[in-house]
């Protein structure tokens, strides 16, 4: 999954808000990397370039963060927090929280594509013991919010499949090519953790459970005709499946986007 995947989906599922997406020029994220000696993680400063400024009325980070690049950049990163390698992306904005923590982005590991998000406590001296991991890079936190914001009172078709444990990684693997294929631009998680793409007719999601053989493969809309396509193909041009679930095959509405 890249910045582009996402930035797609977006554009497929809300057009009005990609269209308000506002970047940040490229000269000034150079300036901001030479004076501060951090080298921005390559999806998130594709990010900035498209939606660094204004993300179309969305929140990348989360309701409760704001991620404004500009007004981060006018103010000199924290010292203590920059030798540790964190560079602070998100600016936690409920005033009614008790104990508010922005969100701070790992930098220190040079030219990566992506990176991990931590938490810290608002306006607090840094310790490194106070730091909170999220378990989420950047990429899976702003593509799993895009999608909750977005699948808000969707109607979608959800084919479930069963694959072998043993080669379940790989069968997920060939799901996705067996997606691409059909023009749906999909790719699987490698965890428990959302991969959102949108698709040329469809859209379509995977989520794929590390605690059970099921794989799940979402399609956008009440299109009983691409679910037979998407079906078919994928018995055809998937080995391993072991049979295709009926369990929630068919319209239903969605109240948001978790599972």
């Amino acid at each position: 999954m890249t910045w582009s995947d996402v930035e797609a989906y977006v554009a497929a599922r809300a057009p009005k808000s990609h269209a308000g997406f506002r970047g940040v020029a490229a000269s000034d994220l150079t300036r901001f990397e030479r004076e501060t000696g951090t080298t921005l993680p390559g999806a998130y400063r594709a990010f900035l370039l498209r939606a660094g400024t204004h993300a179309g009325g969305l929140h990348p980070l989360g309701d409760c963060w704001a991620h404004d690049f500009p007004s981060f950049a006018a103010v000199p990163p924290d010292e203590a927090f920059l030798e540790a390698g964190l560079l602070r992306i998100g600016l936690f904005t409920d005033e009614s929280a008790l104990t508010p923590s922005d969100l701070y982005l790992d930098v220190s590991q040079g030219e990566c594509d992506d990176a991990m998000l931590f938490d810290y406590e608002q306006d607090q001296l840094f310790d490194r013991q106070w730091l909170r991991p999220r378990g989420l890079s950047f990429l899976d936190t702003v593509s799993s919010s895009f999608f909750q914001q977005l699948q808000t009172h969707r109607l979608e078709t959800r084919l479930g499949i069963d694959v072998a444990r043993a080669d379940r990684a790989e069968t997920r693997s060939r799901i996705a090519e067996v997606l691409r294929t059909l023009g749906l631009g999909a790719v699987l998680a490698p965890s428990d953790r959302l991969s959102t793409h949108a698709g040329l007719e469809v859209s379509a999601l995977i989520e794929a459970r590390t605690s059970a053989s099921y794989v799940f493969v979402d399609l956008g809309g009440d299109d009983h005709s691409a679910l037979g396509r998407v079906t078919r193909a994928l018995l055809d041009g998937v080995p391993g499946l072991l049979r295709l679930a009926g369990g929630d095959v068919g319209a239903r509405r969605s109240t948001g986007g978790g599972r």
